[in-house]
């Protein structure tokens, strides 16, 4: 008689919770296709790069496109997709690259089974910010990737920062992992990730001379091209919250950092780098809620920490149906007090909590970061996997 080990069984389950979600993904996707508006802005901006250097410049589908020259380069390969099968490959590729970017935050704390990749990608494409970046065609996912991958590799890999500074590259934001690495002491991966960032720029002089120039020389650094509606509360920005960017910002970005590395010190490289991406999303002046993927990888501190504040902040990004006048985001409760005219939601106190729902969590758990490891104090439900996830990401 053939006996299942218990393990078996488990990679069974976590299995098929992954061939569910994806499989009910892909029939709504064929059902009701959504929209990918970021997708139609990239491929229109970058077909135009063959007639015209105004990439900064013009609007593409009513949006304005707003990545770095390099970022442009690499997505003049959608130009080789027809149009018709650029949304499931964008699909298809968005959602290997979560895998991977969970694969490589499982390699942080050495629990790399296929399986446990696998059901960890379901359960995140039922978190609201990784199935709005699916839905509207974006980078963010492919942008985690390559930091978690940079980080997964061994101190003494010599490309360590490259995948880092390729990341900055297609999207600046991933730029204060730098400054993360420069406080946890880790100068020549800072190093190589500014260096791979000062190739990229001289790349595309080369390239797009004309829209480099435009972008470094202030295109690139001017919020009001993101549009009129950064007030809007899907950007789930601190900056939103108290009406722009201020003193109040510069401190809880030094907070936020100061406990990245705290984190980083007792509990190992993924707390850190989940701690520093919080901080980047806290902090910028525009953070969409699909910016707030990294979500996705913290569902990997749930296999190695008993913290009920880290259950309880992943479960507010979960996918909910929601009484929204805007059908593709009818998804969680971020958006369950749209104001629309089915809206059965009072305005005042509640509209308040769900319309900042992200931001507000982000600094609750922050400030409970900072008050739980002030003083040598351990994090109560500590991290099984802190020590050996710290050894092997930084000593080795």
């Amino acid at each position: 008689m053939r006996f299942i080990s218990a393990e078996h069984i488990r990679a069974r389950w976590l299995t098929l919770v992954f061939l569910i979600t994806v499989g009910g993904y892909a029939v709504s996707f064929w059902w009701s296709p959504p929209i990918m508006l970021d997708l139609h802005v990239y491929a229109e901006a970058v077909r135009a790069l063959a007639t015209s250097d105004r990439l900064y410049l013009d609007s593409y589908a009513g949006m304005r496109f707003v990545y770095p020259p390099f970022a442009a380069i690499l997505m003049t390969t959608m130009t080789a997709v027809p149009p018709a099968a650029l949304p499931a490959l964008m699909t298809a590729l968005s959602v290997a690259a979560l895998g991977a970017a969970l694969w490589c935050a499982l390699r942080l704390v050495r629990r790399t089974r296929p399986a446990l990749v696998l059901g960890l990608c379901g359960l995140a494409l039922w978190l609201e910010p990784v199935r709005t970046n699916l839905d509207f065609g974006q980078v963010n996912i492919f942008v985690m990737f390559l930091v978690l991958l940079d980080f997964s590799l061994r101190a003494d890999n010599r490309l360590k920062g490259v995948a880092l500074g390729l990341a900055v590259a297609v999207k600046l934001t991933p730029a204060i992992f730098v400054v993360y690495l420069l406080l946890t002491k880790r100068y020549r991966v800072a190093a190589v990730a500014g260096l791979t960032v000062l190739g990229t720029i001289s790349l595309s002089f080369l390239v797009l001379p004309v829209q480099s120039a435009r972008f470094w020389g202030g295109a690139g650094f001017d919020a009001s091209r993101m549009g009129g509606y950064l007030d809007f509360y899907g950007n789930q920005s601190l900056g939103q919250l108290i009406g722009g960017t201020s003193l109040v910002t510069a401190v809880v970005g030094v907070a936020g950092l100061l406990a990245a590395r705290r984190v980083w010190q007792r509990f190992g490289e993924l707390p850190g780098v989940l701690m520093c991406a919080l901080t980047g999303l806290l902090v910028s002046p525009v953070s969409w809620h699909h910016h707030w993927v990294w979500v996705a990888p913290a569902l990997v501190l749930l296999l190695d920490a008993s913290v009920p504040l880290v259950a309880a902040f992943v479960a507010l990004f979960a996918c909910l149906p929601g009484p929204s006048d805007l059908p593709h985001l009818r998804l969680g409760l971020l958006h369950w007090s749209y104001a629309g005219a089915d809206s059965p939601w009072p305005l005042g106190a509640l509209q308040f909590l769900t319309h900042n729902l992200y931001v507000l969590a982000g600094l609750a758990v922050l400030v409970w970061t900072l008050i739980h490891t002030r003083g040598g104090t351990n994090i109560p439900g500590t991290f099984v996997a802190a020590e050996r996830s710290s050894i092997h990401s930084v000593r080795s």
